[in-house]
């Protein structure tokens, strides 16, 4: 009797080790070699971020706020990260860092997860939860998108010539171009649409290609106005120019999503 129980206590105390060791040996984050993080006075004539610039071994982001260097880090969109101070969106940041070893873009993204931890201190709280959405799916007469060739590059701006070619008219604005459906969940989400429609977009439209999708609002002048600049007495909302424009529409859905508190944040140091 006593040998059987020695037995199990010994078992007891191999399955915690063999579980605290699990817990340790979680795999560490690559790191780059080199990196540089630091503040950014966006110029007086504004400043546009966007994307990080990536080749096999660099990265770099000329200027942008944190929060979207996390969101990017992360790859979420606005309404699945908290816990943020407000000086996290609204203070840029520009980041230059390489890797002596050739690295694929996802291995760059989680060595910036790597140089947040290091740099701003990042802790982070990660969670699931079943989320209200809205889901973009075709809209009755289906889609109205032309799919792109091969040897199309995706846009990233919206000139004149672009709108014209795309039939729209005279008294229209432009608010998005892209290239795939998750180019237009990242429109959908941005906090300004993600406001008015209350709820994260989720894309169900079974469309995995390219397309030309080019969406814009439509608006009218208020001729008896009188004051400084022009006033526009119309202006569609950007669900119904997607809707008209590129044929989907958004219907009512739940989804399980990923959300980030953050835990704690610090400014940089210097390098």
């Amino acid at each position: 009797m006593r040998r059987f129980l020695i037995l199990m206590l010994a078992s007891v105390v191999c399955l915690l080790t063999s579980t605290a060791w699990g817990q340790q040996a979680a795999k560490p984050l690559p790191a780059f070699d080199a990196a540089s993080v630091k503040p950014f006075v966006v110029p007086a004539n504004g400043w546009a971020w966007g994307l990080p610039k990536m080749d096999p071994q660099h990265l770099q982001m000329p200027g942008a706020p944190l929060r979207y260097i996390i969101l990017t880090a992360y790859g979420l969109d606005d309404f699945q990260l908290t816990g943020l101070p407000d000086w996290a969106a609204h203070e840029f940041f520009a980041i230059n860092a390489s890797t002596d070893a050739p690295a694929s873009p996802d291995e760059m993204l989680l060595m910036l997860r790597q140089l947040l931890a290091e740099r701003f201190q990042l802790r982070i709280e990660e969670s699931e939860k079943d989320q209200p959405v809205w889901a973009i799916v075709a809209a009755p007469g289906g889609p109205k998108m032309k799919l792109r060739t091969a040897d199309e590059e995706c846009p990233h701006s919206i000139s004149g010539e672009d709108m014209k070619a795309a039939g729209a008219p005279k008294n229209s604005s432009s608010s998005f171009n892209g290239c795939t459906m998750a180019d237009l969940v990242k429109a959908f989400n941005r906090p300004g649409n993600a406001q008015q429609l209350g709820r994260p977009v989720i894309d169900k439209s079974g469309l995995p290609g390219r397309y030309h999708m080019l969406v814009w609002t439509e608006y009218e002048i208020d001729e008896t106005y009188t004051g400084p600049g022009r006033k526009m007495s119309y202006m569609e909302p950007f669900r119904e120019a997607v809707e008209k424009e590129l044929g989907l529409k958004l219907v009512e859905d739940t989804k399980k999503l990923q959300f980030i508190n953050v835990a704690s944040v610090a400014r940089p140091g210097p390098d």
